[in-house]
């Protein structure tokens, strides 16, 4: 997201799940990604790396867990969320291609990769970026994606309303994996929330548009400071 500079009253910055996303290529484990070790890691995260002030920043499948993270009451303060290119409902990811095994998956890969490029990325995102990005992604192993996705639980959407926390809710007009819809019917279900469209824009918002989204960010800041 930025510098500490860039952040201002938040002074650090603590980042999970980056470069090192998909590469456990040795640990078949399905259930080293069960939803409640999921939130457990990330509520043992809080703890030890939370400070007196916290505003979380996830997005995607990072969102669900940010806010099943929320509603077991972090033993840290958490100050706001914003969320981006999220969903009320759980996104289905299941049939079809993805009930085909995993060594299946990596010889379709380069079919696989252009469906999603077609749906997350917006036409006009620079091609020197969604290279960039499809590289790293090279590193994730699909045994990886099957076992994240089937068992992602997402939080119930009865429970949403509870969490009345400032919540800043994000989406792109093209996001074709989590639509708009499903970001304006979250934040319709949050007490706190705002929701904004960005235009031109698909699901990698942060990386298609990184202004609007820091804006957004000093915006939310400057609610709870």
């Amino acid at each position: 997201m930025g510098s500490a500079d860039t952040l201002g009253g938040f002074a650090s910055t603590s980042e999970v799940d980056r470069r090192d996303f998909g590469t456990w290529r040795n640990r078949r484990d399905d259930q080293a990604c069960a939803w409640a070790e999921l939130v457990a890691d990330y509520l043992a995260i809080l703890q030890r790396y939370g400070g007196a002030r916290n505003l979380i920043v996830a997005h995607s499948f990072g969102t669900g867990l940010s806010l099943s993270a929320l509603l077991a009451k972090p033993s840290v303060p958490i100050d706001a969320a914003l969320l981006l290119g999220t969903q009320l409902y759980r996104p289905v990811v299941s049939g079809g291609l993805m009930s085909l095994p995993a060594w299946l998956l990596e010889w379709l890969r380069p079919a696989l990769v252009k469906g999603f490029r077609e749906r997350a990325w917006h036409a006009s995102a620079d091609p020197a970026l969604v290279a960039y990005e499809e590289k790293l992604t090279q590193r994730n192993g699909l045994h990886m994606f099957k076992a994240l996705t089937k068992n992602a639980e997402w939080p119930q959407a009865e429970h949403i309303p509870t969490l009345v926390l400032p919540v800043s809710v994000l989406a792109g007009d093209s996001d074709g994996l989590t639509p708009a819809s499903g970001g304006q019917a979250l934040a319709g279900q949050l007490p706190n929330a705002e929701f904004q469209v960005l235009e031109a824009c698909g699901h990698p918002l942060m990386l298609e548009k990184p202004e609007a989204v820091l804006k957004a960010f000093n915006t939310l800041q400057a609610r709870v400071l």
